[in-house]
């Protein structure tokens, strides 16, 4: 079984991300979608605790 890439594509006017093998993906001219970055981490330490 090949494996599985993620691919984006526009759906009935909608941006999506695919599971697709190379060859499928091939065949409907799509491109690898690229990996988002992880968001910055916002904890905090709360007001009412002191450290």
């Amino acid at each position: 079984m090949s494996k599985l890439k993620r691919y984006d594509a526009v759906v009935n006017g909608h941006a999506t991300t695919l599971k697709l093998t190379e060859a499928e993906a091939k065949e409907r001219g799509l491109v690898e979608a690229k990996q988002a970055e992880a968001p910055a981490n916002k904890a905090r330490t709360p007001r009412n605790k002191k450290s």
